[in-house]
């Protein structure tokens, strides 16, 4: 699959470069988002992905929009938040962002 980032944020945060300001994510979590990010460029469809049960790749709501929003866990407590499109055969993986799951 291919990967691409609304934010430019995300994509420093992925190739290692200098990100403006403070971190917004311990050192732990940057490195777990850096493992799903191969994970999903290295997998051949979502539904290659689904089968991670770990990853609890699903999709948000709201269920009947027209872009709807899908995440998979980065750990216990981030998930990665992400657009599907497709190209042909090609899923396009559009990440939108990393969010605290448990945060209020």
């Amino acid at each position: 699959m291919l990967v691409s980032f609304t934010d430019s944020y995300f994509e420093l945060l992925y190739t290692g470069g200098k990100v403006p300001g403070k971190p917004r994510f311990p050192p732990e979590v940057i490195k777990q988002y850096r493992l799903r990010i191969d994970q999903i460029k290295n997998s051949t469809s979502t539904q290659e992905l689904s089968k991670f049960r770990s990853l609890r790749f699903e999709k948000l709501e709201p269920k009947n929009a027209p872009d709807p929003v899908y995440s998979i866990r980065v750990n216990d407590q981030y998930r990665l938040e992400f657009y599907l499109d497709h190209n042909g055969k090609i899923e396009i993986v559009q990440v939108i962002r990393m969010s605290d799951h448990y945060a209020k």
